[in-house]
């Protein structure tokens, strides 16, 4: 049986890093980011999925909001919860409203 994994944030950094560590070791990966269309690199591995989901969009994180990704939960399915939100230059500047999104994405997900 393949194994199946879902990781957000892939669109960059360790999210990518890890959905290419996971494509290598013949895993079918589920490779989501705001904006795929974008995306160059994981487009091209066979056995990868890329697909759209913003951690921060309720819409898109409820259950059947990512059924266009034809994944199913079952047995050897894992998944990864890496998405973020860029850091901003400096921390003294950030507002009330940036300090709830990061507790948003980091703790509702």
């Amino acid at each position: 049986m393949t194994k199946i994994i879902l990781i957000t944030g892939t669109s960059s950094g360790l999210g990518k890093a890890t959905a290419r560590f996971f494509a290598y070791k013949g895993w079918s990966v589920v490779a989501t980011m705001r904006q795929p269309e974008k995306e160059q690199q994981l487009v091209q591995l066979p056995n990868v999925l890329v697909t759209q989901l913003d951690v921060q969009d309720r819409m898109s994180t409820e259950p059947g909001g990512i059924a266009n990704t034809k994944f199913e939960q079952r047995s050897g399915t894992e998944a990864v919860q890496n998405a973020t939100i860029p850091d901003y230059d400096r921390f003294v500047e950030h507002t009330n409203a940036v300090f709830e999104s990061l507790r948003e994405v980091r703790l509702s997900t």
